[in-house]
């Protein structure tokens, strides 16, 4: 019990670096420009990169490497999710079918997620 709880923490820790990593490189390509973050920036950072974590601990990624590609990918599955509608609700915003029992695709179940 003692290792499978370590082994989440391990995978939260992972998935939270990988949600830094995208920022990390974008900062070092900044590296010579100076620049000023609003204090907002490093609270919205900190809560995106747990968010990572927490992603990769939901999915389950059951290696370090894919929590940490989990962790990396978010900021294009946020992305993608929030540049469509999903199908479900343009039904409902065009009077289409009153329900849905399930979306048919992973990016219409995400884009519902973040809707």
């Amino acid at each position: 019990m003692a290792m499978h709880i370590q082994f989440e923490i391990l995978i939260l820790i992972c998935g939270c670096i990988g949600a830094a990593a995208p920022e990390i490189v974008r900062l070092y390509k900044l590296r010579h420009r100076p620049a000023e973050f609003p204090k907002s920036y490093f609270l919205i950072s900190a809560l995106f990169f747990f968010l990572g974590g927490f992603v990769a601990l939901i999915l389950p990624a059951v290696t370090l490497w894919g929590a940490f590609y989990v962790g990396a990918s978010l900021p294009t599955i946020v992305s993608a999710a929030a540049s469509k509608k999903p199908k479900i609700v343009q039904e409902l915003s065009e009077g289409g079918p009153p329900f849905k029992l399930a979306p048919s695709t992973w990016r219409e179940y995400l884009g519902c997620l973040f809707a």
